[in-house]
């Protein structure tokens, strides 16, 4: 699952990076590029570490550090925004702005089960692109900040919905499983009591 999780924004990096190749000077592109497949390969290492070593002890030190990873995560592949924008290629920016959305989105069915890391990873994701087409400062730029914003509470809001529905269909389940466990409980019972009688 999580191998999966950072395949993504590795991919996505790839494709990034071969699109603005000609695009944006080629030293940003490969640093930009460098900097987010090696941190996915060094996630890569903490969790094969994880798996070997596991301690319930230590379970505290692993959430923080997984809340810090996806924090890096996120401002890593979001920093395509502040360093591989060019004002003078709108298009590209706004390519490079699209697929931070998609980012977003995606991590909506990928971390809603966890809030804090679908928050601190789609803000961080989506909002340092949203400073850079901001900071390109044109005419379009103050237009498309607000619809991102309002794009970014609807995402979040579906993540809520989904994580809240997550959280009552696990509940039903667990109550369902406690009167079956229940009624089996008191099947045995009856035809314990029935026995007697006979």
């Amino acid at each position: 699952f999580f191998r999966v999780l950072m395949e993504c924004p590795t991919v996505n990096s790839i494709v990034i990076s071969a699109v603005l190749w000609n695009v944006i000077a080629r030293g940003k592109v490969i640093a930009w590029c460098s900097a987010n497949i090696i941190y996915a390969l060094s996630r890569y290492a903490i969790i094969y570490h994880y798996r070997q070593r596991f301690n319930h002890a230590h379970l505290k030190i692993w959430k923080v550090g997984t809340f810090v990873s996806f924090a890096l995560a996120g401002i890593l592949f979001g920093s395509a925004g502040i360093f591989l924008m060019d004002p003078s290629r709108l298009e590209y920016a706004i390519f490079l702005y699209f697929v931070a959305g998609g980012m977003a989105v995606g991590s909506v069915g990928s971390y809603h089960n966890d809030l804090p890391i679908f928050f601190i990873y789609s803000s961080t994701v989506f909002a340092l692109p949203t400073v850079g087409i901001y900071l390109l400062n044109l005419e379009i730029s103050i237009p498309m900040v607000i619809l991102g914003i309002v794009f970014y509470a609807l995402v979040s809001f579906m993540a809520v919905r989904l994580s809240r529905e997550l959280r009552e269909s696990l509940l039903l389940r667990y109550d369902n499983n406690q009167l079956v466990r229940s009624l089996e409980v008191e099947k045995t019972h009856a035809e314990h009591l029935n026995e007697q009688l006979v």
